[in-house]
This record gives C-alpha cells, sequence and structure tokens, in this order.
C-alpha cells in the first residue's frame, strides 16, 4: 500500500528525500518548495522543479505553507503523512494537523540534544565525535516532538561541512525507506523525546564566520571547516578586500616569530598566517575579493600583511 503524502522543503536534503521516495515508488502527490527568487534564504537551496517535472509530481510555489489556499489544497489530497524536510518556517498547527499520522520533520541532530538552527555548523564547532539524525513529528514546540526514527553517525571530529551533509543525506536516505515501509503497514512509530536531556543552540548569521586570530589555530580551523561550502564560509580582510577562507590546516614554524593575523611565509601549499597559541594556519583553499576564481597571486600577500578589519 502506497503511503499518501506531500513533500515540503527547497534543500539538498529536499532532494535527497524525494530521490528515496522515487527509488521506493512512493511518489510524493504534491511538492510544495520555495520559488528560486527566494533562494537566498537557504545557503545549500535547491530548484526541485526539473526533478519533480522528471518525476511527474506536481509542484507549487509557497513561502508560507500556512496559507489558507495551501492548506486547502493540501486537505483535499486525503494525506497520511506531509513531510518537512529543509523548510526554515513555522509550520502552525492547522497545517500539521491535516495529513492522518501526522507531519514529520527532520533534523540533523540525535534529539533532543542541540535543537534549534545551523545545527551542522555546531557539530563541527563543537568538536563532537559523534552526532545523529532525527525524524520526529513536529508538534508546537520546537524540534520537540516525538521521536519517528533516529540514526547515530560516529565522528572523526576532522570533518568538513560539506562531508557533514553528505552523511547526514545518506541517513536520511536509510530512515526515510524504513519508515515509508513502517506507514505502509498501518505502523506509527513514536517515541517521546526526554525533556530533562534537551539542549538547545542559538542562531547563527553570516557574520559570525569572521575570524578572530588571536584563538588557537585549532579553533579556526574548525571555524573554517563548520562554515566551508554550501555556507557562506569564514571570513577575514587582507586591507579593504574580504579573503574567504575554505580550508585550512595547522601548523607550526616555531622558528619564526610574527604577530597575530600576520602572513609571515607563504609556503608551497599557500599563505602561512599566525594564531593566538602560537601555532599556524596554512589557507590551503580561499577567494580574495576582486580576484577571479580564487586565483592566488604572490605580488597579494607580499610584504607579510596582518589579516583583519582596519589593517
Amino acid at each position: 500500500m502506497n503511503v499518501r503524502l506531500a513533500l515540503v522543503g527547497a534543500v539538498q536534503s529536499t532532494e535527497r528525500a524525494l530521490q528515496t521516495l522515487a527509488r521506493m515508488a512512493n511518489l510524493p502527490l504534491l511538492v510544495l518548495t520555495l520559488p528560486p527568487e527566494k533562494s537566498a534564504r537557504h545557503s545549500d537551496y535547491v530548484d526541485l522543479h526539473p526533478l519533480a517535472g522528471t518525476l511527474g509530481v506536481p509542484v507549487i510555489d509557497v513561502t508560507d505553507v500556512n496559507n489558507p489556499e495551501v492548506r486547502e489544497r493540501l486537505s483535499g489530497l486525503e494525506l497520511d503523512v506531509i513531510m518537512v524536510i529543509g523548510w526554515s518556517r513555522i509550520c502552525g498547527p492547522e497545517f500539521v494537523a491535516i495529513p492522518r499520522l501526522g507531519t514529520l520533520g527532520f533534523h540533523p541532530t540525535l534529539l533532543p540534544s542541540m535543537r534549534g538552527r545551523a545545527a551542522l555548523a555546531w557539530t563541527i564547532l563543537l568538536g563532537l565525535r559523534e552526532t545523529g539524525a532525527t525524524f520526529f513529528w513536529i508538534d508546537e514546540g520546537v524540534d520537540s516532538g516525538p521521536i519517528a526514527a533516529q540514526r547515530r553517525i560516529p565522528l572523526t571530529g576532522s570533518e568538513a561541512l560539506r562531508e557533514l551533509m553528505d552523511r547526514q543525506l545518506d541517513a536520511l536516505e536509510w530512515m526515510l525507506s524504513d519508515l515509508l515501509k513502517q506507514f505502509s503497514r498501518g505502523e506509527r512509530p513514536a517515541l517521546q523525546q526526554d525533556e530533562s536531556r534537551a539542549t538547545f543552540l542559538a542562531l547563527r548569521r553570516a557574520e559570525d564566520g569572521e575570524i578572530d586570530w588571536s584563538q588557537p589555530a585549532p579553533a579556526i580551523e574548525r571555524l573554517i571547516r563548520a562554515v566551508s561550502k554550501p555556507y557562506p564560509g569564514a571570513f577575514t580582510h587582507l586591507g579593504r578586500r574580504k579573503l574567504t577562507i575554505w580550508s585550512a590546516r595547522v601548523a607550526s614554524y616555531p622558528e619564526w616569530f610574527a604577530l597575530l593575523g600576520q602572513v609571515f611565509v607563504v609556503d608551497r601549499d599557500g599563505p602561512v598566517v599566525r594564531c593566538g597559541d602560537g601555532n599556524a594556519l596554512v589557507l590551503l583553499e580561499f577567494d580574495l575579493e576582486e580576484l577571479v576564481g580564487g586565483a592566488k597571486p604572490p605580488s597579494a600577500f607580499a610584504g607579510q600583511p596582518r589579516l583583519g578589519r582596519d589593517r
């Protein structure tokens, strides 16, 4: 028995969910997504129109799923489940109540740990050695509803954002496949979250990626990994030009004395910058504003400049 469902979202995890539903021969009756002109809402925005069109799935562009017209259309589909995967706006109680089994959300942590936004970045910033992915039934709280499925993800502590995202997508696919089988049997797995174990994540913004060179080199390197592509990136300034750093490695140059944030040498891998703990970062991949294609001309770092604002 196919599960009657709708899919809401506009990011890479939404795309993977749609691909998984296609593989399971249980396509959604409707996809609700952001129009391309609103793509700035998500760093990992994906235009779902081409994939949905290929699969023959109807798509409607929405910016607010709580709109009465949206709710009316969904109500007419006699849905078992609505899946909200990669949607940053609140789903109101009238929307959540539409499907027979409930409205399912996805969160890239082991709930009830780390409820809130920017979970992938925080996972790297905190240096966690384990994380997870959770499907849960959306209620009136934030990431607080009963757990439908959960999968643990071991970490090495050296993952960059793209690698962590890929592992989350694999976990999503595995859990979604299993959940569809349960739903088709009429099952509704739901385990109440333990509120005594709940922790919360504060909002992060693009400007929080600015590098403080007084921090230890490993902390700066974690920041670079946490906000690397497809996020906006960690950044500093070289004079008046913004320098976005996508990857770096910690290095030791004990024979060199240099100021905080100073590019004191350019080795074969890239510019080397002094950090607050006396160690250094080698900048492996970066984009310097006004330079095309991330070029790294030696002249850009001539004279052992200091990085940061007002330098």
